[in-house]
């Protein structure tokens, strides 16, 4: 059936309201300045682009994701949005509900750097010119400011001796404005500038071939001199006196921000892109990062340096789970045009097992989930071909079948020139029914104008079996977004939505009959490529979200009546990534929840509390958990009025 759309017209159904108090009791007070807001009968939203305190730059290029936990372990909800490779992170601290720029570019204290001690890499060259002391002997190195343009290296000569640099970059200099009197090639990505050469400062401007790479500055000491001349690198100019650094751009894909590896703190892992491609051996390959909060230095560290192993692959999606239960889970990084890791945690270290499990062969999104209910989580992967599932046997490897054999068919043929595959499979449960079912989102033609997205919902109907519900929920009539932001944003048990497309939409769920979709007054319009994540950022019982693309928009909820139960999972050494729970309400419903998936996007994971809404006429009579591994259900009685619930393995 057509979903019915709300009209904004002046009329019962909207409350225009400029500055009024909007009664919603139990929901912290804040003094943001909200630029539309959505409130129809007992739902309400309010929609601010102030919400974000701090040194804020503005954000041009498409973000790759936002992800939120809680990274310092305080009781509130952090956020970081992933800007890509042409733009800086952000880090924002909740504190007390407002979210804080924790690494503004002038002074960043975080810790939660692309490279190694070095806050900034990138500066104006006017700027960097005029920092320099030209009676400071050594080797500058920054970048320009633009992360498109070039690398510079600005040496000041020593008086003490002589010293060959060499300068290599990981793909071909395609530019550089030196005077061949005062270096040597070797090939096309390295050069050795003589430092005996030169009788004043020298600037150098390079620039790489692609976009994002690394400049490795390695200095020789040469007649007379006894140490190595100091490297400083990046806007605060910090020094290197081994005389070596290796400068990478960044390129951040999917990341988890999860306890994986035994920190009580979350790490948040990136998974890094290689140079589109280019980063090949006998190239070094890259290191995806680890980075974990302190709570004794306040700001993240560095860590697990040497945990990830070299690998020269274009990481995509990344999450954690239990592919073979021996002790440890797996984080299984998705790729594009290169092989899949599945990296197991041995000791401080991580080992790559994906070609013995049959996960090498790259697939660029998945979902994990046990569809065959044997205990062993099983996986859903698109890429070109269409819709695969990968059954777990029994940890000793992945069998691969078409998607058509379970339900799980697109209505077209998809190939890599044709498609675009930055799609989002949600595991959620969508009719309340106890199975987890599949909201696919994200997929349109190549190329195509922000107005094609294409979206599908299949229901779980059996083991192995499922549905394409799509057209039966109206969903065809209303592809107006390209991701979907789902949550119980009105807490009455059922999942809703926040479409990203064109405009901002709700998209509330009603059931059988579907979805309605419900525009904010006024209407909020989006960019296309925005992205974004919900939680509880208030600690008030109710969802927000954050959206992310040229603005930054945070849906604060001030919707009234219902409530909600959140039930936090914890156990002795490794996450209970996998359990699956479930609320058993009063009028008969069940509503299926995975620890693992509730809190991912279409790249990246996180794990929150799980999230119950209970509406005022309801309740909700017990929470059965499954652990990872265990068949058997254990339920737990809920008090009327019961808000938190800890189930502990």
């Amino acid at each position: 059936m057509k979903c019915p759309r709300v009209l904004w017209l002046c009329s019962v159904l909207l409350l225009v309201c400029l500055g009024c108090d909007d009664g919603a009791k139990g929901h912290s007070e804040d003094a943001l300045e909200f630029i539309s807001q959505i409130k129809v009968a007992t739902l309400a939203f309010d929609i601010s682009e102030n919400a974000f305190a701090g040194e804020l730059e503005k954000k041009p290029y498409p973000p790759w994701d936002v992800v939120a936990t809680d990274m310092d372990l305080d009781g509130d909800v952090d956020v970081l949005i992933n800007w890509h490779h042409l733009q800086r992170p952000e880090l924002f601290e909740n504190i007390g509900g407002n979210l804080v720029l924790k690494n503004p570019r002038s002074d960043d204290r975080s810790g939660f750097y692309d490279n190694d001690r070095v806050p900034e890499l990138f500066e104006k060259q006017d700027i960097m010119l005029a920092s320099i002391d030209p009676k400071q002997e050594g080797i500058y190195v920054w970048h320009d400011f633009d992360r498109l343009e070039s690398w510079n290296v600005y040496i000041v000569p020593s008086a003490a001796g002589d010293y060959d640099l060499e300068l290599h970059g990981n793909v071909a200099v395609i530019e550089k404005n030196i005077d061949p009197a005062y270096y040597t090639p070797v090939d096309n990505k390295t050069f050795i500038v003589h430092e005996s050469t030169l009788t004043q400062p020298l600037h150098i401007r390079l620039k790489l071939n692609v976009i994002c790479h690394t400049l490795a500055l390695d200095a020789t000491p040469k007649e007379g001199m006894t140490t190595f001349p100091v490297i400083y690198a990046g806007m605060q100019q910090v020094p290197f006196t081994a005389g070596y650094v290796a400068l990478t751009k960044p390129d951040p894909h999917g990341v988890v921000w999860v306890d994986g590896m035994g920190s009580p703190e979350p790490e948040l892992y990136f998974s890094r892109g290689s140079v589109r491609g280019m980063l090949v051996p006998p190239e070094p390959g890259k290191i995806d990062q680890f980075f974990t909060w302190s709570s004794d230095t306040h700001r993240m560290e560095f860590t697990y340096q040497d945990a990830v192993p070299r690998d020269h692959g274009r990481g995509r999606q990344v999450a954690w789970f239990d592919a073979d239960h021996k002790g440890s889970n797996e984080l299984l990084v998705s790729a594009y045009l290169s092989n899949n890791r599945l990296l197991t945690v041995e000791g401080d270290t991580l080992v790559d097992i994906a070609e013995g499990m049959n996960l090498a062969k790259p697939f660029m999104n998945f979902a994990v989930l046990d569809l065959d209910e044997d205990g062993w989580d099983d996986l859903i992967t698109l890429d070109v071909g269409g819709l695969f599932v990968a059954l777990n046997k029994e940890g000793q490897y992945f069998e691969f079948h078409p998607g058509e054999e379970f339900g799980l068919a697109l209505p077209f043929t998809m190939t890599d020139v044709s498609w675009e595959s930055s799609v989002a499979l949600h595991v959620l449960d969508l009719d309340n029914d106890g199975d987890l079912d599949i909201w696919l989102t994200g997929l349109r033609p190549f190329e195509s104008v922000k107005g094609d997205p294409f979206s599908m919902v299949f229901y779980q109907r059996d083991k192995l079996h499922f549905e394409d519900i799509t057209e039966k929920l109206g969903m065809s009539d209303i592809q107006s977004f390209r991701y979907v932001l789902p949550g119980d944003f009105d807490n009455d048990g059922l999942v809703d939505g926040f479409g990203l497309g064109a405009s901002l939409v709700l998209l509330k769920n009603l059931g059988p009959a579907g979805f309605q979709t419900i525009e904010p007054d006024p209407v909020v319009l989006l960019q296309d490529e925005t992205v974004g994540f919900v939680a509880d950022l208030d600690n008030d019982g109710w969802l927000d979200a954050i959206t992310a693309m040229g603005k930054r928009l945070r849906i604060s909820n001030k919707s009234t009546g219902n409530s909600a139960l959140m039930v936090y999972l914890t156990a002795d050494g490794v996450q209970p990534i996998g359990a699956i729970v479930r609320a058993y309400y009063a009028n008969g419903s069940v509503r299926a929840q995975r620890y693992g998936s509730a809190a991912s996007t279409r790249w990246s994971q996180t794990l929150l509390p799980l999230h119950f809404g209970i509406p005022l006429d309801g309740a909700i009579r017990e929470i059965g958990i499954v652990w990872p591994g265990d068949s058997e259900e254990i339920r737990t009685s809920v008090e009327i009025g019961q808000t938190v619930l800890s189930l502990k393995r």
